[in-house]
């Protein structure tokens, strides 16, 4: 496992160090928001933080775009406002939760005696207040109680499909969900999830 690093120069003696680890996922992609299964497992890449007291958040970081990350955790867990120098393993899109690491290394860092549940909870609701999207809890409960190289099995909620149930989903619905596009996969997921639990014969699905 790799070793902390050392604070950068100007956070020698910071007020706050957090640091959490990047998942895989097994079994269950995309569906944690819908209540499924879901198997993920903690890597030995980190991201690391260190904070000091400012006027106000800022974020120095080689991964642009995490400033609103940090604001919404900060706020989710009541803090004043911090400068926050980021060193992270955990490339970004690269599928293995670069923003779910970010965020629990941060709620590390501002509460360190928090659960490990509370802050995976507290991470999903930052991220859905930064994004705009309602992710799933399967990234931040992977990067706040995972153990590389253990997996984590997680039943988000019970899930019963009718037997007799069958539909078709466009494939064009399954799109990206960064906001360039106006209907995002959770969204997709959702209407495949109604197909099969609203209805008990053939269906059709209007999304």
């Amino acid at each position: 496992m790799p070793a902390q690093r050392t604070p950068p120069r100007s956070f020698v003696g910071s007020d706050w160090h957090g640091r959490a680890p990047g998942r895989v996922n097994l079994i269950g992609e995309h569906v944690d928001y819908l209540g499924g299964l879901v198997l993920p497992a903690a890597v030995d890449r980190f991201t690391e933080v260190w904070a000091r007291p400012a006027p106000e958040w800022s974020i120095e970081s080689d991964v642009p775009g995490g400033l609103g990350y940090v604001k919404a955790i900060g706020e989710e867990l009541r803090a004043d406002p911090h400068a926050v120098q980021v060193t992270s393993q955990v490339p970004p899109n690269a599928g293995i939760s670069s923003s779910a690491a970010l965020l629990v290394a941060l709620a590390a860092a501002i509460r360190p005696d928090m659960d490990g549940k509370q802050a995976a909870l507290a991470c999903q609701r930052a991220e859905q207040k930064a994004t705009g999207v309602q992710v799933g809890v399967m990234d931040q409960f992977a990067a706040a109680l995972g153990r590389s190289p253990s997996s984590i099995q997680a039943s988000i909620v019970r899930w019963r499909r009718p037997p007799t149930t069958s539909g078709v989903v466009r494939p064009s619905l399954a799109t990206r969900n960064d906001g360039s596009t106006s209907i995002p996969r959770s969204s997709a997921c959702a209407c495949s999830r109604r197909l099969f639990t609203i209805a008990t014969s053939h269906v059709w699905v209007s999304c």
